[in-house]
């Protein structure tokens, strides 16, 4: 390598000097392949037996699939039927087997609803668990098995929607397996052959001495990092929703609830908070919406007096001297008057008063109260300020 700048070389730009190479040994020579010994002779393989019969099959069981038919008029069964009877269209009757034999079996399936159209199943002959009567099958949504035991139909009965399943038939015998065949002797198998010896290995030769490795360079000053560049303008921040209480929207807080300055916030002012006033919808008797304060006002309340004979007619005898009132009226004695009508006697002047805290009613009744006023609960209404 050529130095052809100076400050290359001291700035550590080129790598010192790598020393030569020392050379590579010799490798020793290698040793002759050892002989392989002849292969034997394959032995001789047996012939194979004779295979055994195969077995006999046994006779296959008779199905147990029912023979499903949905049936809406009368029916006479016959053994292994399933019938699905529909008594939509009104009741009819399903009659069993005449002279059934042991084993024979007849499924009947409610097709409809047998609680409001009930199926007779008729006898024919035969007894049904030992009763001679027929069957009415008065029950929805139901399966019922009839099973024949040789004296008499016996019945089984199975609620709900699930699915007929047959019953499985008989299983026939399974066949014989023939015997196996006697297996012929296996063949021998011919000796190996010697191995040959193994060659010898050469020696390894003479590894050279390593180079010397050159001093490293001087390393050269970093370099300057350049300044950061100017930061891109920040983008615009959107507008804001708006606010959903605005200034002067209302807000009507109820007892045990919070008020709306500490649910969102803003200033808050109470309205109507010194008049004590109740509030009604436009209508009926109600000022105008924007009219000013509408005054306090009583209904009428009327009573009745019955002055009795006697207050007319003073020289009346067993005649009682009280006076029948009703409602918030009483009576007082203001003293006693000349009689001036022919047949002389006194009578007694009497005043009529009225009052309604003589009412029976506790809350009309009261003396102290400065109101009339409904059943009411105090509220609070807001208006937003700010």
């Amino acid at each position: 390598m050529t130095v052809t700048n100076l400050s290359d070389f001291l700035n550590g730009s080129y790598q010192g000097f790598t020393g030569s190479q020392g050379p590579i040994g010799f490798t020793g020579s290698r040793g002759p392949t050892g002989f392989t010994g002849s292969r034997g002779a394959a032995g001789f393989t047996g012939s194979q037996g004779d295979q055994g019969g195969v077995g006999f099959t046994g006779s296959q069981g008779e199905s147990g699939l029912l023979e499903w038919e949905r049936k809406t008029s009368n029916y006479t069964a016959i053994d292994q039927d399933g019938i699905i009877a529909d008594t939509s269209g009104g009741s009819f009757t399903i009659t069993l087997p005449a002279n059934p034999l042991l084993g024979e079996y007849i499924v009947i399936a409610d097709g409809d609803d047998w609680s409001s159209n009930p199926l007779t199943v008729a006898r024919n002959n035969s007894t049904i668990e030992g009763i001679s009567d027929d069957l009415i099958l008065d029950v929805e949504d139901v399966r019922v098995d009839f099973i024949y035991d040789g004296t008499t139909w016996q019945v089984y009965a199975n609620v709900g929607r699930q699915g007929f399943t047959g019953s499985q038939g008989i299983q026939g015998d399974q066949g014989f397996t023939g015997s196996q065949g006697d297996q012929g002797p296996i063949g021998f198998t011919g000796s190996q052959g010697v191995q040959g010896d193994v060659g010898f290995t050469g020696s390894q030769g003479v590894q050279g001495p390593i180079g010397f490795t050159g001093s490293q360079g001087v390393q050269g000053d970093q370099g300057f990092t350049g300044s950061q560049g100017d930061q891109g303008p920040i983008g615009f921040t959107g507008s804001q929703g708006p606010d959903p209480h605005p200034i002067d929207s209302v807000y009507i807080q109820f007892p045990d609830t919070d008020s709306p300055s500490d649910l969102f916030g803003g200033s808050w002012v109470r309205m109507f908070n010194t008049e004590g006033v109740f509030f009604r919808t436009e209508g009926g008797e109600a000022n105008t919406f924007g009219d000013n304060l509408q005054l306090d006002q009583m209904q009428r309340i009327t009573g009745s007096m019955q002055p009795n004979v006697r207050e007319l007619f003073p020289n009346r005898s067993g005649d009682s001297t009280s006076i029948s009132r009703l409602g918030a009226f009483s009576s007082s004695t203001l003293g006693q008057n000349v009689n001036t009508s022919v047949n002389s006697g006194g009578r007694t002047i009497r005043r009529m008063n009225f009052d309604s805290s003589n009412s029976p009613n506790s809350r009309t009744s009261s003396v102290t109260s400065g109101e009339t006023r409904p059943l009411n609960r105090t509220i609070r209404v807001w208006r937003r300020t700010g």
